[in-house]
């Protein structure tokens, strides 16, 4: 590729940015940034041009009031018209000459303050010396000599403060340059960076709206490091809405399963009821099955709206409290449900545990799983509620097990979602809701419920943080 299609190339990607915000906020932002330091180098310049001639001309009054010192003194009294070169390696030079008018009006007006010409200038102007063109400008103090028609002339060669201050300049006009061109390079990386996320999280949300629920977001190494992140957080959202999608379609499928059968029996029962004649007795039992039908069907709903409500409830009714007690109440209360032959265990630890809870819902997922032992508990099994506390995971462990058929272990995560029950259990009562109920309340309380093989039978573990 020659140096013409580059330029070409990166032209049109300049062009594709020019018209992005992103592009003009960093451009803007650059510019300011560009002149900050334009403004701070120069005022770094000028602080050194002030502090570098401010100790030029302290050495230059030094150098008059020694000087006057010394033409003060009779003896040493130099003719006025004498020019000195004082100090050749110090860079001073000075000369002496007559007053005159002019002289009177040159030091009127700069008395106290610094020239900036030559000294064959400033002495050939009273016919003192000859101009040299050559000669470089200097900074020169004129000042009267005490007793005396002479004036003094001493001037600095400040040809190396000069050269400091020219490469100061120089200095600072290459670094505002540098400035202005890491600016618009970083300005358009930035811009190409933000573009280029932008961009494949516009795909990546058309495609998965039209209908592609496997589409994600893709990252290379030419990304900037962020885009990984991005990206691991955009397609986890993707992959739960995706799981969310297809749980809607197991649902619904599932509803359709689990109430066609009772509509079903409904709609013969009172068909039938309708094409012959019956009894009143044998209407009572049709109307009463029917009634069975149907709050089963009211139960199903309800525990729809219990989980949907659980799943987006706020934490405002929850509070720290003791559940000991809590346990120790739902023991008793079970132990009066268990079937006969069947046996109830309660151990309870000694230690008080607290737990951040809504005590209600706690006790409606404890309830459900307790449901679920007795409902499936073998004929002599045990049925065993415990309370534990795990110091060193700082975890409350309520355990609940039976000796029923248990759930095969591929089968753990399964039962606690929607409508699912094993085939074992289709014939069973139930609405396969009361797990799922269960795990909504725990996850609301920041907690998980383990399932084990209880050998034989299910052990349910509800792991709640302690408080």
């Amino acid at each position: 590729m020659n140096r013409t299609e580059q330029l070409k190339k990166i032209y049109k990607k300049i062009s594709i940015l020019q018209n992005k915000s992103t592009f003009h906020i960093s451009i803007i932002s650059s510019i300011i940034a560009v002149l900050i330091s334009s403004i701070l180098l120069l005022y770094i310049y000028a602080s050194a041009k002030q502090e570098i001639y401010s100790q030029i001309d302290s050495r230059i009054n030094t150098e008059t009031v020694k000087l006057q010192a010394y033409y003060e003194q009779p003896p040493k009294k130099m003719r006025a018209t004498s020019i000195q070169e004082t100090n050749t390696l110090s860079g001073m030079f000075s000369c002496v000459f007559k007053s005159n008018p002019k002289t009177d009006k040159l030091l009127r007006e700069h008395s106290g303050i610094m020239l900036f010409n030559t000294m064959g200038e400033v002495c050939s102007e009273f016919s003192i010396g000859k101009k040299n063109k050559k000669e470089s400008k200097i900074r020169i103090q004129i000042s009267r000599i005490k007793n005396d028609s002479d004036i003094l002339a001493v001037g600095y060669d400040d040809k190396k403060e000069k050269a400091i201050l020219n490469n100061i300049k120089n200095a600072s006009f290459i670094a505002i340059f540098i400035c202005f061109l890491a600016g618009f390079y970083g300005s358009f990386y930035i811009s190409r960076a933000i573009t280029s996320i932008v961009s494949k999280i516009s795909r990546t949300a058309v495609d998965f709206a039209n209908g592609n629920f496997s589409a994600r977001l893709n990252y290379t190494q030419k990304d900037i490091p962020e885009m990984e992140e991005i990206a691991n957080n955009l397609n986890e959202m993707l992959t739960k809405i995706n799981s969310l999608i297809l749980q809607q379609k197991q649902v619904t499928n599932d509803i359709a399963h689990d109430l066609r059968s009772p509509l079903t029996r409904i709609h013969t029962r009172l068909e039938v009821a309708m094409l012959s004649k019956r009894s009143n007795k044998e209407l009572e039992e049709v109307i009463s099955d029917s009634i069975d039908d149907v709050q089963k069907l009211i139960e199903t709903f309800n525990t729809l709206l219990a989980i949907a409500n659980t799943e987006t409830i706020n934490q405002e009714n929850f509070s720290n409290n003791e559940i000991n007690d809590l346990i120790s109440e739902l023991g008793d209360i079970y132990q009066d449900l268990i079937e006969e032959g069947q046996k109830f265990e309660l151990e309870i630890c000694q230690e008080k545990c607290f737990a951040f809870i809504h005590t209600a819902l706690l006790i409606q997922a404890i309830e459900a799983i307790l449901d679920n032992a007795v409902k499936f508990n073998s004929e002599n099994g045990t049925i065993r509620l415990q309370l534990a506390h795990n110091a060193m995971e700082n975890k409350i462990n309520i355990t609940i097990s039976d000796n029923g058929s248990g759930i095969p272990e591929a089968e753990f995560d399964k039962v606690t979602e929607k409508f699912v029950r094993l085939e074992s259990s289709r014939t069973t009562k139930g609405n396969g809701l009361g797990l799922t109920l269960a795990k909504a309340i725990i996850k609301l309380h920041k907690g998980e419920i383990i399932m084990q093989d209880n050998n034989p039978g299910l052990k349910v573990i509800i792991s709640l943080p302690s408080s």
